[in-house]
């Protein structure tokens, strides 16, 4: 299953099927993933944590770090100080990827290509 947004949305939390509601509906654990490429991941991980109700927090089995750029080497230090600050683990670190075009989920198709007719065989 798959989020949608942040699973910290607080002024969302009511009646909102997504996220955090729904993993606790299901008992199901939570890896929260966290993009770097635009700064501020270990103030993210964090402060969603700190939203989180003690029962959605013990629910998340750790962390992914999305678009990296660079040597991880650089970066070892803060994912040793996120893990000694949050006792969860680091799972991963996934790098970004050039030239990886991906359609997003909430955009709007590109109508300027022919559609083509499907032929099954």
């Amino acid at each position: 299953m798959e989020g949608a947004g942040s699973p910290a949305e607080i002024n969302l939390r009511e009646g909102v099927i997504a996220n955090m509601g729904f993993a606790e509906a299901v008992n199901c654990p939570v890896i929260l993933i966290a993009d770097i490429d635009r700064g501020g991941v270990f103030a993210h991980i964090v402060s969603t944590l700190a939203l989180l109700f003690e029962s959605e927090r013990a629910r998340v089995a750790g962390f992914v770090i999305n678009r990296f750029r660079g040597d991880i080497a650089l970066l070892q230090s803060g994912l040793d100080w996120l893990e000694a600050e949050t006792g969860k683990p680091v799972i991963g670190v996934l790098p970004y990827l050039h030239d990886l075009h991906i359609e997003a989920e909430d955009a709007m198709p590109d109508t300027s290509a022919p559609i083509l007719p499907h032929t099954w065989s």
